[in-house]
This record gives C-alpha cells, structure tokens and sequence, in this order.
C-alpha cells in the first residue's frame, strides 16, 4: 500500500498545467550526480490501515458488454443444433429483448429477423435466457451466415478499498538556497488546493513540518561528492485507494451433477 501512495504524490506533483518537477525528478529514491538536480525524494511512514469493513468490498466490477458475431449456419458445438433451429449465444445472455439477428448473405441480404415469443418461420426467433439460445420458427438455410447482436456480462473481480494515514515526508533537493527555496514554496502552494489530492485518493492532506534548508556535501555509491541544498516538508496524509477489476476466471455455471445417495427414513409414534 505504500507504494501508491508515493506514485500519487508523484502524479499529483507533475500534474499539469503547472507541474512542480518532470515525475522522473521525483519519486522514493535521492539523486546520485549533480545532474539529477531539482528533485523530490519522497518517503514516509503509515500509522494505520484500515479496511472499509465486509472485508473491504465495495462494488462489483463485473462489465456489461454487447457482442457482435457473424455465426456460419452449420452445426457445431457451441453455434447451432443439428436441426439448424437453435443458435447458441455467449453467456450470460442478459436484456434478451435487445437481442438482434440478421442474414448477411443469400438473397435480399441483409434480412433482419423479427424477435416473438412464438417464432413459426425462418425469419422469427425467440431467445431462451436461461440457456442463451436463439430459437428459430424453422431450420436455417445450411451455408449462409447470420450475424448475431447479442448483451452478456465479463465477469472481473470485486473492487474493495483501503485506507491508510501517515506521514509523508517530501525532501526537495537543489543546486542552490535559492532554488530549494523556490521549489518549497512551490510544492506549499500545490498542495494546498485540495481538489488535486482528492481526485488521487488524498482524503486529507495536511502541513505538519518543516526542516531549515541545510547545505551539505552529499557522496553518491558511485562517483565523487558533490554540493546540495535540501529541505523537508511533512505532511499529515489519509490515503484511500481502490483494488481489483481484473478479469476473473469465473464464468457462469453451465452444469451441476448431483449424486444423491438413498436414504432410508424412519417414523415413529410415542406410545399413548
């Protein structure tokens, strides 16, 4: 969970129209030449996490989705029945009466299909829900193509929430006191618009610290040592954030066996 944090600081301080730094400036790592000067080293320390309760479920993600197929009439185990009369459609089929066929080849094509609850020619249909098929008043001509406009559901994952508050800390460092000062100031000003940190899960952002700017000598793992003028600023942060919504694995349930065992029942009347 800490890791978003810093990466919606970070969105939150390149945003336009006036980004404080370019994000590759900023972020939970501290320069290592003079070259990497401005940047923002970002850290911090959580003091709780919650959930939202319900084991932090929030929402379903699942997606409503129309499909579009062009189906060859030919039987098959997933498209039409060996008397061409019933098409297959993706499941779950969901708004049945939305659903709409037409012939895309033949003659007169393209010929659109009349949707009724008691299909009697080639050209009616009816829609099973449960099953997700398309049933048809007569056999479909073998060889033409029906394309087949149809609503199911892609199943995703729960979206659940966390939250969680602390302390970040944001160290701006520069070649110069003057232009940590300028940065400082800058970053104050940002931050103190609260539309911006809402919009990227900072319920509550607030000032809670600020160090002198100090001059110092800084020696990278590589290379030799060189000048810098930092400051840190502190800030008082919840942080909420949303998870999940990717694709599931599920699907819908197309079968259940049953083996019920016999079992023997035994009555008996207490005595008068």
């Amino acid at each position: 969970m800490m890791g978003p944090v810093i990466d919606g600081m970070v969105q939150l301080l390149s945003a336009p129209p006036d980004p404080l730094l370019a994000a590759a400036r900023m972020g939970d790592r501290v320069p290592s030449a003079p070259s990497d000067l401005p940047s923002i080293a970002i850290s911090l320390t959580v003091e709780g996490k919650r959930a939202n309760g319900l084991g932090s479920f929030r929402r379903e993600a699942h997606q409503l989705t129309q499909v579009t197929t062009v189906v060859p009439v030919q039987a098959g185990s997933d498209t039409f029945s060996a008397d061409l009369k019933t098409l297959q459609l993706p499941l779950p089929v969901r708004n049945p009466d939305q659903v709409q066929i037409s012939r895309v080849t033949g003659p007169n094509q393209p010929v659109s299909y009349r949707l009724t609850s008691s299909p009697a020619a080639v050209e009616e249909f009816r829609v099973d829900s449960l099953r997700g098929q398309a049933i048809f008043g007569a056999a479909q001509p073998a060889g033409e193509q029906l394309q087949a406009i149809s609503w199911t559901q892609i199943f995703r994952e729960d979206i659940t929430g966390e939250h969680s508050s602390g302390a970040i800390i944001l160290e701006v460092w520069g070649g110069s006191a003057a232009e940590v000062f300028a940065l400082g100031r800058k970053l104050e000003a940002k931050l103190a618009d609260p539309t911006g940190p809402r919009q990227l899960g900072f319920g509550v952002l607030q000032s809670a610290g600020l160090t002198a700017t100090e001059n110092s000598a800084y020696q990278p793992a590589v290379g030799s040592p060189f000048p810098v003028w930092k400051q840190k600023l502190t800030y008082k942060f919840h942080f909420d954030m949303e998870l999940g919504g990717a694709a599931s694995s599920g699907g819908p349930i197309k079968k259940i066996n049953l083996d019920l065992e016999a079992q023997q029942e035994a009555f008996s009347v207490p005595a008068s």
